[in-house]
């Protein structure tokens, strides 16, 4: 997925690989344009969450 979009961050954890994953909760835009899915507690990896500046 390409969209940035505000969210919440929640959690970090660490996989038993070593791997950084967070666990946000954001609305992202629906293909026809007229409303958001909401994601609640979903885990992502670490590289989709960047603070905000």
């Amino acid at each position: 997925m390409d969209v940035k979009a505000p969210g919440l961050l929640h959690a970090w954890a660490k996989t038993s690989l070593g791997q950084w994953i967070c666990c946000l909760s954001f609305d992202i835009p629906i293909g026809n344009g007229k409303g958001f899915l909401r994601l609640d507690q979903q885990w992502c990896p670490a590289e989709a969450a960047t603070p905000v500046s």
